[in-house]
């Protein structure tokens, strides 16, 4: 007997729905600001934060914040900065910084919504690391097609990361961040033990379809440089650091 047309679109619609893998996804707000950072557990010993940096005795008007995401659970030796910021496996170092020295704070500061990714393990950010470097390096279509593949088949955190006001320190330019405050969509897998935080944030707490891996953010390991807001010249750094 011959499946009508109606019940076989019905059958491959299901079946599709069932194989697609649903992500978990939930959201958290925050602030951060010189000497006063954030921390979001996200789940099995990783969390995310936001950590001021710089303002230190040899540079004190130099001010910026650093967004990082590792597993805290674990005693980790680190050999590469990615080790100590799973942010820092791709080689969009750009977005994983607010500011920065020698930066061109205002420019910085209008890169509000950043897409980041992030490994669920230490040995998926070694792969990640991997695998966005051969994406960075590719030579040829076959090659970056590879890295590609490998990136896409990852099993991987996302994190809409948006500023949604700032302030500045004094100076023109100025040369500091002083304060954010942001907001955060964060996805995983539905198998990803989420923190009691973000379970309980339950208007927000939803499944999704997987994200695949945006293309900004695969653009932006090709083109690791495009959010470096560095000054034009020594000369101008130092003069804003007056």
């Amino acid at each position: 007997m011959k499946t009508p047309p109606l019940v076989l679109l019905l059958l491959l619609t299901v079946a599709s729905y069932c194989q697609q893998q649903q992500c978990l996804q939930s959201e958290f707000s925050g602030e951060a600001a010189q000497g006063q950072g954030f921390r979001q557990e996200l789940g099995q010993g990783v969390a995310f934060s936001v950590v001021p940096m710089g303002r230190n005795t040899q540079e004190p008007r130099w001010g910026w914040l650093k967004i990082r995401v590792v597993d805290e659970s674990k005693v980790i030796f680190a050999f590469n900065p990615s080790d100590e910021n799973w942010l820092l496996a791709t080689p969009d170092w750009g977005s994983a910084f607010i500011g920065g020295f020698n930066s061109d704070v205002n420019r910085a500061i209008e890169y509000r919504l950043r897409d980041l990714i992030f490994p669920l393990s230490f040995d998926d950010k070694q792969k990640l690391r991997e695998a966005s470097g051969l994406i960075y390096s590719a030579k040829t279509p076959e090659e970056e097609g590879t890295a590609l593949a490998a990136l896409k088949s990852m099993r991987l955190g996302q994190i809409k990361f948006e500023i949604m006001d700032y302030r500045l320190g004094a100076g023109k330019p100025p040369t500091s961040v002083d304060w954010v405050k942001f907001t955060g969509v964060v996805t995983v897998p539905d198998d990803f033990s989420l923190s009691e935080k973000l379970i309980a944030a339950k208007l927000s707490l939803r499944y999704v379809d997987c994200p695949p891996v945006l293309d900004e953010v695969i653009e932006n390991i090709r083109n690791s440089k495009s959010h470096e807001f560095f000054l034009a010249s020594e000369t101008a750094a130092v003069e804003a650091g007056r």
